[in-house]
């Protein structure tokens, strides 16, 4: 059954997402920009070492993306994790010292 039906269907849907993003990343990230510029090349970069035909092109592709999943991703993640904390810590103060009152109903 694995043989069969499972893996060419997962072959078969990871081909559909893999033309999904290849033309959405055309649609919205029109080279505009540095920062476009370097959004698309990480795309491109994740789509070849996710891929096997990634690794059959360059040898380095998996790994390349597992550490852009490991390093700037972390990084990003820690950053909103911080940002969010401390949002969180200021806002709950706001409540305690009588500040915000907006969360007790009033204006």
């Amino acid at each position: 059954m694995y043989e069969n039906v499972i893996s060419p269907h997962s072959a078969a849907m990871f081909a559909l997402i893999a033309f999904y993003l290849g033309s959405a990343a055309c649609r919205v990230f029109w080279v505009r920009n540095i920062d476009a510029t370097i959004l698309l090349i990480a795309c491109v970069l994740m789509m070849l070492g996710q891929a096997p035909i990634g690794a059959l092109l360059w040898s380095r592709f998996p790994g390349l993306a597992e550490w852009l999943l490991e390093v700037p991703n972390n990084i990003g993640q820690r950053a909103i994790m911080m940002g969010a904390a401390i949002g969180a810590f200021a806002t709950s103060f706001r409540i305690l010292f009588g500040i915000e009152r907006s969360h007790f109903g009033a204006d």
